[in-house]
This record gives C-alpha cells, sequence and structure tokens, in this order.
C-alpha cells in the first residue's frame, strides 16, 4: 500500500472518525444498529492490519489478511464477554464500539502469535 504503515494509519482514523460522524445520525434515521450501515465494520476490520503493520508484520501477508478477516468476524458474530456488552450500549459506542473491540481482540491475538512463532524460531 502507497503510504505504508503512517498511510494505513491515518486510513483507519479517518474511517473511525467518519464512523462516528455519520453513526448516531444513522441510526436515529434507520433504527438501532442499522444492517446496511457497514463504516463500524470498515473500522474494526481496519485495526488489525493497521496494528500489524505498526509492529513491523507487513499486514498484507496471506495469513494476517485472512486472520484479520476470520478474527475480526469470529468475535463481532460471537460477541465474547465486553464485545456483546458494549453493542447493547445506545449511540456510537453501542453501534461503533463491539466493531473496535472485536477488532482490538483480534489485533491483540495476531500479535500474541506473532510474538510466539518468532520466539519459537529465534530460540531454537
Amino acid at each position: 500500500m502507497s503510504g505504508g504503515t503512517t498511510g494505513l494509519g491515518i486510513l483507519f482514523i479517518i474511517t473511525v472518525l467518519a464512523c462516528v460522524w455519520s453513526a448516531e445520525y444513522y441510526e436515529s434515521v434507520r433504527g438501532k444498529d442499522p444492517q446496511d450501515f457497514v463504516m463500524d465494520e470498515w473500522a474494526g476490520q481496519l485495526l488489525p492490519i493497521a496494528g500489524f503493520a505498526y509492529w513491523g508484520a507487513d499486514p498484507f501477508t496471506p495469513w494476517l489478511l485472512i486472520w484479520s478477516f476470520a478474527g475480526f468476524r469470529i468475535f463481532d458474530i460471537w460477541k465474547p464477554g465486553i464485545v456483546g456488552t458494549i453493542q447493547d450500549r445506545k449511540g456510537v459506542i453501542g453501534l461503533a464500539g463491539d466493531d473496535l473491540i472485536a477488532g482490538l481482540i483480534t489485533y491483540i491475538l495476531g500479535i500474541m502469535a506473532i510474538f510466539s512463532v518468532n520466539y519459537f524460531y529465534s530460540a531454537g
């Protein structure tokens, strides 16, 4: 991607800001957590990708792209713990918060896997 890590970070921030800016209005027009509002999904999916780039990993390697998508979808659909709790809140927190937390969990588990693999291969 042109712009590298900085570009991904800026894209993530712009996506979150656009989501926050439009979420409450969209929800007031379409009802709670409308199915056709997907800006929150974009922000949640971009979080692990931008995070992996920040730590120096190439987020566009096939396994990181697959994990970023699949991990996010798993936590967004399953809604474990805080993800489900946040979704029940009103306004932009409920609309976008669950997706950002699902993306954060995906990112944290991905970073743990990267560090574990690097440790395993460097220790051997």
